[in-house]
């Protein structure tokens, strides 16, 4: 059984990463 919120955890881990650049910025 996949569970999509696995599935979302790397989507979310590179928005994260997205913005802590910004906020470096």
């Amino acid at each position: 059984d996949e569970r999509p919120e696995q599935a979302r955890e790397p989507e979310l881990r590179s928005n994260r990463s997205q913005r802590e650049e910004e906020l470096s910025r």
